[in-house]
């Protein structure tokens, strides 16, 4: 269930209360910076399976975040994402897909609710493609 790796390049900074939970691959590029509480998860809880999160199954894809990025305070980086050399992360972002080098990205709110069905099927991918 867990054993990631955390890689971390040369002179990269956390403020406080950072949090890096890997239960595969996160790589950080050298002169990264990081806001005050940011996190960082390389996986989800399956959460469609039958069991919920009482099965301790877990959605995995690693993180490669590029050199000299500034990601704000109370961000959030998702599983599978890819952060550009050079980009900026606005404060209060999630970061659910790759960012390309050289771009500030931000999030745009809107409240969203979808409704999802539990499998009970071992290895059944999901409807929305996430595995």
């Amino acid at each position: 269930m867990m054993g990631g790796k955390i890689k971390i390049g040369n002179n990269v900074f956390f403020n406080s209360n950072c949090i890096i939970a890997s239960h595969q691959e996160i790589n950080i590029g050298d002169d990264t910076s990081f806001g005050p509480n940011v996190v960082i998860f390389d996986h989800d809880h399956d959460y469609k399976n039958i069991h919920g999160k009482k099965s301790g199954k877990y959605k995995k894809d690693s993180i490669k975040i590029g050199k000299n990025v500034w990601v704000g305070a109370n961000s959030i980086i998702l599983r599978g994402v890819r952060i550009g050399d050079n980009a900026v992360i606005a404060a209060g972002t999630t970061v659910r897909e790759d960012i390309d080098k050289n771009v500030i990205y931000y999030s745009k709110v809107n409240n969203i609710q979808k409704e999802y069905k539990k499998y009970e099927e071992e290895g059944k991918k999901d409807e929305d493609n996430n595995n």
